[in-house]
């Protein structure tokens, strides 16, 4: 339907006024209903659907065409207006079918592609809702993730509906999951590498299932290694995880890195500096560097605590008075030991040789 509003497909199809044969009649407020019944008509975050919007719409407290531009035109609409009679939207939690209708609905489109009946159309409301309640506890889609990656020698270790992780223990599946990046580790013509790094721990493909972006993670005590599909050093926190990726790796990395407070209790509890950290860099300035994660932050050896929340992409010891602090990989400033980190004048440096350095990567 291209950039056509919801109200435009309204006026054509479903208004009173229409005269395109064999659609239903009905007011704009009802079509509204309809539409909102449908899961993929509207943003994840957009609460406003089946039963509650009947609420709004019948005490007035929002206005149909402002509530219009919530919506698009979903996958079911005409599915849902060819069975509109099988249904009932009602304020009444206990007489209302649709909020039902709508996980239903959500659970065929995500699982759809490995149903034996792929067509809606084949199936009345009670049909569909009969064959999710017999599976909603199944994640189709994820067990059949799970055999493929059996068969190519991995294992599906997480499974969201933007992003899928794998863990390859043959070359060759390595090579399938890594297929399109420059990782060392899916060189065809070299295996040392693949067997190096697994040896010592699993590695972590990560894949975007909506874009063509792949990460490899790999974590072992005092290393950590997170490269994006052309074989650039990332950090797993800056990747646009969901929330449940991002605590899957948390987990299985056991970062302490981005959480500020539990180092800090640490210290204060008596750990030392060389017990938390993964590095320690001498005291300068009165402030000691520290390493944790591919991360840097400062101490303060007098508090023994951490000097603030600001974690860097790679930092330098403080030096005549000011540290070189980077929070990304081109963007730098210099800070004094009094600064605000979140104050500090950033520079851009696209300068590649920079970072071929050596002494970078330690």
């Amino acid at each position: 339907m291209g950039k056509v509003s919801i109200y435009d497909i309204y006026d054509k199809y479903y208004s009173l006024q229409s005269t395109v044969p064999n659609t239903p009649k009905m007011r704009f407020p009802e079509f509204l209903l309809v539409v909102s019944i449908d899961p993929t008509a509207s943003a994840e975050d957009n609460s406003v659907r089946g039963s509650l919007l009947l609420h709004f719409l019948s005490h007035r407290i929002v206005d149909s065409i402002l509530v219009a531009s919530l919506f698009v035109k979903g996958k079911y609409l005409q599915w849902l207006m060819l069975h509109r009679q099988e249904y009932v939207i009602h304020t009444d939690p206990r007489l209302d079918t649709s909020g039902e209708l709508t996980k239903a609905l959500y659970w065929f489109d995500y699982n759809k592609a490995y149903l034996q009946e792929k067509d809606i159309y084949q199936m009345d409301v009670h049909q569909l809702l009969d064959l999710y309640h017999q599976n909603e506890t199944l994640d189709l889609r994820a067990r059949h993730e799970v055999e493929k990656a059996e068969q190519k020698g991995a294992s599906l270790v997480y499974s969201d509906d933007d992003w899928a992780v794998v863990v390859p223990h043959t070359f060759a599946a390595s090579c399938f999951y890594g297929q399109f990046t420059k990782w060392c580790t899916t060189c065809r013509d070299d295996t040392s590498y693949f067997e190096k790094y697994s040896e010592k721990g699993p590695l972590y493909i990560c894949i975007d299932r909506h874009s063509s972006h792949k990460y490899q993670f790999y974590f072992v005590k005092g290393e950590y290694d997170f490269r994006n599909e052309i074989d650039n050093a990332v950090y797993p926190w800056d990747v646009n995880l969901t929330p449940g990726a991002k605590q899957f790796f948390k987990d299985a990395s056991g970062s302490k890195a981005l959480n500020t407070d539990q180092l800090n209790e640490m210290l204060a509890n008596g750990k030392t500096v060389e017990e938390v950290f993964d590095r320690v860099y001498p005291v300068s300035c009165g402030l000691q560097l520290v390493k944790i994660d591919m991360r840097y932050n400062f101490v303060d050896p007098k508090t023994n605590q951490l000097v603030g929340r600001q974690w860097y992409f790679y930092a330098e010891p403080f030096e005549e008075g000011f540290a070189k602090v980077w929070i990304q990989r081109f963007t730098y400033a210099f800070i004094a030991p009094e600064d605000n980190p979140e104050d500090a004048e950033w520079i851009e440096d696209y300068d590649e040789d920079a970072w071929t350095h050596e002494d970078y990567y330690k």
